[in-house]
């Protein structure tokens, strides 16, 4: 039972090497990395990685077209695995967070992902806020707010199947489309520990694009809506939804 994680960076911020000490204090055994970054990176890159991770890790040219196409290049790689997440280079997992995963998708099958809280750390850390997860959350995601953490979420290999794994048009709001697809045919399990840890700072791709971000959020939203009654109230809470995650940015 192998469980792979995916490091999309662009070998610059220097929180990469507390994502590689996080991903090295999981407790789990049959564990890879794949790690995408761009050729000139590389050697940068590796020498963190040799000092930070205690697990066998491959390095992946990434291809240049965007966060998601990174993500699904790390996918794709070779090699078999039954679980899998992806981490951002300011993203941290809590200790025992794929454990906790990982025992929970063994335990309850009818999942097909499990996300857990995630907490926002500021740039001098001396704040941690909590986003606790309930299911409540999960269903206004589907017409307002993504408040559905990816960051310490785990998911099957097969909740995806052929249909590929982010669709690379979305720069932003990826993540929100993946959950929305899942939903249709699944269910999404809870685990009420904190499971990961995002570094909130104004470098974030989605907080330096919030205006873009809430846009395509919108769009991805009204895609996923199957009926008309959806359609309308995606299209009543986008104004709202806007100026919720325009306070929360801030």
């Amino acid at each position: 039972m192998v469980t792979r994680v995916i490091v999309a960076t662009l070998g610059e911020r220097p929180s990469l090497k507390e994502t590689f000490v996080s991903i090295s204090n999981q407790k789990i055994k049959d564990l890879e990395i794949k790690i995408v970054c761009p050729r000139s990176k590389f050697q940068k890159v590796q020498r963190i990685a040799q000092e930070y991770l205690l697990f066998n890790f491959e390095l992946i040219q990434d291809s240049g077209k965007g966060l998601s196409a990174a993500i699904n290049q790390g996918y794709e790689a070779h090699g078999n695995f039954e679980y899998f997440c992806w981490l951002n280079d300011d993203d941290e997992l809590t200790r025992g967070s794929l454990e906790r995963s990982i025992n929970f998708l063994e335990k309850y099958q009818i999942f097909c992902a499990v996300i857990g809280t995630l907490a926002y750390s500021r740039a001098n850390k001396s704040k941690v806020v909590r986003n606790k997860i309930t299911n409540l959350h999960i269903h206004i995601s589907k017409i307002g707010p993504n408040i559905i953490p990816q960051p310490g979420s785990l998911l099957r290999r097969t909740a995806i199947g052929g249909k590929g794994l982010l669709n690379e048009e979305y720069k932003y709001a990826m993540d929100l489309d993946l959950w929305l697809r899942i939903m249709k045919d699944g269910k999404i399990g809870i685990i009420k520990d904190t499971q990961a840890i995002m570094y909130w700072h104004q470098d974030s791709i989605t907080v330096r694009n919030r205006e873009s971000s809430s846009i395509e959020a919108f769009q991805i939203r009204l895609a996923n809506s199957d009926n008309f009654f959806r359609k309308f109230l995606v299209l009543a809470c986008y104004l709202p939804t806007k100026l919720l995650s325009n306070i929360l940015a801030k």
